[in-house]
């Protein structure tokens, strides 16, 4: 569930910024997103997967990776993002073999790595669900601004402990240089994506 709180997050994000050749080329890639004015290193990533090896972030240098927060219970932006994800892979064609599409849950209540992994898979098997337990979540909103809190519901016949979780509703896309390329709010047309990432794939420094 997304509220009128989720998430303007890529506001504190932009004063994170370090100016370079390579952030000045991105920067004049036009981009149906909203475009990070300078591209600045993205925050670190390192979460344990299911098989229990972690996917690290910065180990993706020389890809384009496209993450997002959500959680498996889900009803709306989440699936809607993962099946855009799919169709953008397809689009793609070869291409996507040079991308990353990471999905971290922000329910660790309920969500497991395993399970985890098994939704973002349902979608396509090479995406990549993750599920830190409470504390790194903790310290990876911190460093990514992101936000995330528990709605319960107040419908007859609905538990009473059954909630929903409010968080962003964008995608962080990360350029080759391990920079945040883009954010890409959950109106944004697959169509779009794929052609910003045949843009970006042409642009030698980004």
């Amino acid at each position: 569930m997304i509220t009128r709180y989720a998430i303007r997050s890529w506001a504190s994000l932009s004063a994170l910024c370090l100016l370079g050749v390579a952030a000045s080329a991105c920067r004049d890639v036009p981009l149906h997103g909203v475009a990070m004015d300078d591209p600045h290193p993205a925050p670190p990533l390192v979460i344990a997967s299911a098989s229990g090896a972690a996917y690290v972030l910065a180990a993706d240098t020389g890809k384009f990776v496209l993450i997002y927060f959500g959680y498996t219970h889900c009803p709306d932006y989440c699936p809607m993002m993962l099946t855009d994800w799919k169709r953008v892979k397809r689009e793609l064609g070869p291409l996507a073999s040079r991308m990353r599409f990471v999905f971290i849950s922000v329910d660790p209540d309920r969500d497991t790595p395993e399970s985890t992994a098994l939704y973002a898979q349902g979608f396509d098997s090479t995406f990549i669900g993750l599920a830190p337990p409470r504390k790194e979540l903790d310290a990876i909103q911190q460093a990514w601004a992101v936000t995330s809190y528990k709605e319960y519901s107040k419908s007859p016949g609905r538990p009473a402990d059954s909630y929903g979780v409010a968080h962003p509703a964008h995608a962080y896309l990360v350029n080759r240089a391990g920079r945040l390329q883009a954010l890409y709010p959950p109106e944004t047309r697959w169509q779009d994506v794929a052609a910003d990432l045949r843009k970006l794939f042409s642009c030698v420094h980004c």
